[in-house]
């Protein structure tokens, strides 16, 4: 496929819904990736700096004092609130101008306020402008080019309301109902189902009576399905004591509405939908069961006792009953359909679990007792350390050993302990097929060494490195764990043994090397940082230059009305700039002026908006860190990080 060029087989991918119907959405598209690289690391390179740099002395700002590094901030987003207006596309003036609002609320109310009604009226106009198919004339690729348009109108639209919500529950629920349109279809973006329900989970910490009322005039309208169930779990994080009482409200709703059980003639397919007010497919039942089991394991886990339980014991044997005799109940039921919640049953209800059982036969019971016992391994598997998930893979079936040792070994891998992860390797017995864990754990081997300032034992592992970019990574890591152990002299002969290894900045290779060298210069010798990313500041321009040029020539979707879309430049941020607000905030710190100078100095001005935007987010936003894990969480929920 072309990396740039969109055609219709690339426009849609298939992604099942919670009900088990796969329906399209749109590519994230090959241009945007491509451009994106060269953009999430001039990104990277002009704002990463080393967290260990944290266990030196902190400098607060222009003169030392924090209170003149927040004052700094202010002024920055000051100017950036003038820059959001030179945005061409309205969809950028209004990710921006939603971020300054935010940032500015607790400053100045009334003026966020103002930014917030601007973003609006720009979400307004293009609700007002939106096309709609001319039903089976539109060709394929008309119909992909809108639904992209109604999807990427979604997206803004969600983010608008829930940063608007966090301040002002009840205008942001009024601004909803302002901002809706007809639906082509029921896989139509826009609907706002899902969307209200999302709503009204944010609000209910701040406003718990508004988010009840909303939620249960959901349920009365709308009656049961996936994502009331769905945001029953979201609303429990937030106000346990509100979803306890949404979920007796639901199971109000079980005791009266028919429960339709697939059938197996069918394929377990019901060719008619369910009418939401008075049926509950199974399938969203066993959902319901699922998640309070779920939810109240999460209260037991609780030590300060705060978390309320979704249901009471009685009220989970009266669902696990329910559930089971629908199931009972049907003449010929899908087999599949009881799968999941069978052990639940068979803790609330064990009468009914050994009746259902008879009713599958043996061959299915044992079927459904393996993924039963295999889903019990998962689920446990969340809160096991690596040896304890590696004792379990030895006793278990040898058809499955080798797969929970490899869980076992990537659970080490994930908390930076390769020699853990080596040593439980050693006892996979099918090293072929987890080859590729092998090799993970040596490239791993080396730069754990390194973290833990080992400098004899790097120095031995360097010789046996294969390439300078692995030897680049090896003595970066040294030098990060110096500058922990206070010990910048030493970093700093480190990091420039390694800019001896770094080639030209020709390709990406080398630029992916010198934003690592540049990050533990920031910690080490700031200075030295700050020099590395001025001379390539240059070669990053071109490169970003023809891939502008080349998104255009191929319609790669990156660029509209010759400026970059904020997501083509937001999206490789979060995915592979880790923790960048605490890294902008801390080379603020060494030079607030310099870091701002820096971001001023790329060629395109959008590019430059943005820089700006984020750096004094990264100063003002208390909470920077909690905001870029929720909105990295929801890149990797949605599946945009291909």
């Amino acid at each position: 496929m072309n990396f740039f060029r969109l055609t219709e087989t690339d426009c849609f991918e298939t992604v099942p819904r919670r009900d088990g119907v796969f329906s399209p959405r749109p590519r994230p598209t090959g241009g945007l990736r491509k451009l994106s690289f060269w953009l999430l690391l001039a990104a990277g390179l002009i704002f990463q700096t080393g967290i260990r740099a944290q266990s030196g002395p902190t400098v607060a700002g222009p003169d030392g004092s924090a209170a003149e590094f927040k004052e700094a901030g202010w002024k920055l987003l000051a100017e950036v609130e003038r820059e959001t207006k030179q945005y061409r596309l309205p969809a950028n003036r209004i990710q921006a101008q939603t971020i300054v609002a935010d940032l500015m609320w607790t400053r100045d109310e009334e003026a966020a306020r103002a930014i917030f009604r601007s973003a609006f009226g720009e979400l307004q106009g293009l609700f007002a402008g939106l096309e709609t198919p001319a039903g089976d004339e539109s060709s394929t690729a008309e119909k992909a080019r809108m639904y992209d348009e109604r999807y990427r109108l979604a997206v803004l639209r969600r983010e608008f309301l829930l940063t608007l919500a966090a301040r002002d529950s009840r205008t942001a629920l009024d601004a909803l109902a302002a901002l809706k349109a007809p639906l082509t279809d029921e896989n139509d973006p826009l609907a706002t189902d899902e969307l209200e329900l999302e709503l009204t989970a944010a609000i209910a910490k701040k406003d718990p009576d508004t988010s009840y009322t909303v939620a249960r005039k959901k349920l009365d309208a709308d009656g049961i399905t996936y994502q009331f169930v769905e945001s029953l779990k979201s609303l429990h994080r937030k106000d346990s004591k509100l979803a306890a009482s949404l979920g007796r409200d639901l199971l109000d709703k079980i005791r009266t509405v028919k429960i339709r059980v697939p059938a197996a003639e069918t394929g377990g397919a019901n060719p008619v939908p369910a009418n939401n007010k008075t049926e509950i497919e199974f399938l969203q039942l066993t959902s319901f069961l699922s998640a309070a089991v779920e939810l109240n394991r999460t209260a037991e886990k609780d030590k300060t006792r705060k978390t309320a339980p979704l249901l009471s014991g009685s009220e989970m044997k009266e669902l696990a009953e329910l559930t089971a005799g629908a199931f009972l109940a049907e003449r010929s039921p899908a087999q599949y359909a009881i799968s999941e919640v069978l052990g639940h049953i068979a803790r609330f209800a064990p009468a009914l679990a050994q009746q259902i059982r008879r009713k599958l036969g043996p061959e299915w019971s044992r079927q459904l007792d393996k993924m039963a016992e295999s889903n019990r391994f998962l689920e446990a598997s969340r809160e096991k350390t690596p040896d304890e998930l590696a004792k379990i893979a030895d006793v278990s079936a040898p058809d499955v050993r080798d797969f929970r040792l490899s869980y076992a070994v990537s659970r080490a891998l994930e908390e930076n302990d390769p020699e853990k992860a080596q040593a439980i390797a050693a006892r996979i017995g099918d090293r072929k097929n987890y080859a590729y864990l092998f090799e993970q754990i040596q490239t791993a081997l080396p730069l754990a060494k390194a973290r833990r300032g080992d400098l004899q034992e790097v120095r031995r592992m360097l010789a046996g490195l294969k390439t300078d970019g692995e030897r680049i990574a090896a003595l970066t890591e040294l030098a990060s764990a110096m500058v922990g152990k206070d010990d910048r002299v030493t970093a700093r002969a480190l990091l420039d043994e390694a800019l001896q290894l770094l080639p030209p900045l020709k390709n990406r290779t080398a630029l992916e090397n010198t934003v690592k060298i540049a990050v533990v210069y920031s910690a080490a010798a700031p200075d030295r940082a700050f020099e590395l990313v001025e001379n390539s500041l240059g070669p990053l321009n071109d490169f970003i230059g023809a891939g502008v040029r080349m998104d255009e020539f191929d319609e790669g979707g990156a660029v509209e009305s010759d400026e970059l879309l904020f997501t083509a430049m937001n999206k490789p941020l979060l995915m592979y700039v880790p923790n960048f607000f605490e890294l902008f905030k801390n080379l603020a710190r060494a030079d607030f002026e310099r870091a701002v100078r820096l971001a001023e100095k790329f060629d395109r001005p959008e590019i430059r908006q943005f820089a700006r935007l984020r750096l004094a987010q990264a100063v003002l936003d208390e909470n920077a860190a909690e905001t870029e894990r929720r909105m990295r969480d929801e890149l990797v929920s949605d599946g945009e990080t291909d």
